[in-house]
């Protein structure tokens, strides 16, 4: 090795060291200031919603452990994607922050050809909850189990009725889902809000649809619906007789709302957010009753960010699956 070489192999050595150490310094100075003015949280949810409601309690611990006001922006419409591309296009310093849902983040993307931004970009900070959802009928279709309701709709075509809330719906895509594994199919009727379709099946307008099982439970019990499956890993100890989706042979993809930043965020202050959540909205078990009362936590809901990233891929794995046997294309 030549002398001269040598000298600039040294002097490129100490000038990549000295890059690394300033970036390293840098980082750690911005976790060190951060917050230094209010958070944004962003969501596709409109106000009033439980997952809104759910935001505005997170705002209230990220106020309270961070030091400086967390304030919720509602941004609907577009499927989610407002809220989304605002947040991936925002300052990566940890100021703007957006709670996705997995629709937001696993299936936009494959409907939208045109997206301008990639969801999978964003920085996971915290997974908050899961929606534990099942489908559910109306006592009149005189159905018990998801093998009756299929025969029906193989046996009757385009007569059992599936409440949706369009093309980004889980009825929608198990729907598309039972037609071509099952060459069962249903009359997937329309509406604006998850929370309409619900009420068509409770009124008898329509006969099935998927809904949240904590906010379904009190109509079950009622006698006003059905509950023919769950999507959770397991059985519930309080539904026993229940079978999951697995169980009946279908994809299980669970409903969850997670917090991200934009990309490029310091881990460091991904990191920051994420000890505060763990901090003010899991370790009390009374606060966190509170905050998710209307949803279900697991041991990997406000867990470190790492392990978020790794429940992301086998969600995405899950919902290929579903997407795939569906036959959902990108438009």
């Amino acid at each position: 090795m030549s002398a001269s070489w040598s000298r600039k192999f040294a002097s490129g050595s100490v000038a990549a060291v000295l890059i690394f150490s300033c970036t390293s310094v840098s980082a750690a100075d911005a976790a060190d200031s951060y917050p230094s003015r209010s958070i944004r949280l962003l969501t596709a949810n409109s106000p009033g919603g439980s997952a809104d409601q759910l935001l505005r309690s997170i705002s209230e611990v990220l106020s309270k452990e961070l030091g400086r006001s967390a304030v919720v922006e509602n941004k609907p419409g577009a499927e989610g994607l407002l809220a989304g591309e605002a947040c991936a296009r925002a300052q990566a310093d940890g100021h703007t922050l957006c709670m996705l849902d997995l629709f937001n983040w696993a299936l936009l993307p494959r409907m939208r050809a045109d997206l301008p931004y990639r969801p999978s970009d964003l920085e996971p900070v915290m997974l908050l909850a899961y929606i534990p959802a099942g489908f559910w009928s109306h006592p009149r279709l005189a159905v018990d189990n998801m093998k009756e309701l299929i025969a029906r709709a193989r046996s009757r075509p385009e007569e059992v009725t599936l409440g949706s809330w369009g093309k980004m719906s889980t009825p929608y895509l198990y729907g598309e889902f039972f037609r071509h594994t099952a060459g069962a199919t249903f009359n997937v009727i329309s509406y604006k809000s998850v929370t309409q379709a619900w009420q068509a099946v409770v009124a008898g307008e329509v006969q099935s649809t998927t809904y949240s099982i904590l906010a379904g439970l009190p109509y079950m019990k009622s006698g006003k619906v059905k509950l023919l499956a769950i999507n959770t890993a397991q059985r519930l100890p309080s539904l026993p007789d229940i079978p999951t989706f697995a169980e009946e042979g279908m994809p299980s993809v669970t409903q969850w709302l997670a917090l991200f930043a934009p990309p490029g965020t310091p881990s460091a202050i991904v990191e920051k957010i994420n000890a505060a959540l763990a901090r003010g909205a899991y370790a009390d078990p009374a606060v966190a009753g509170r905050i998710f009362a209307q949803f279900s936590v697991s041991d990997v809901a406000g867990g470190p960010s790492a392990g978020f990233r790794a429940f992301l891929s086998d969600q995405q794995s899950q919902f290929d699956k579903l997407l795939e046997a569906a036959r959902i294309k990108p438009e």
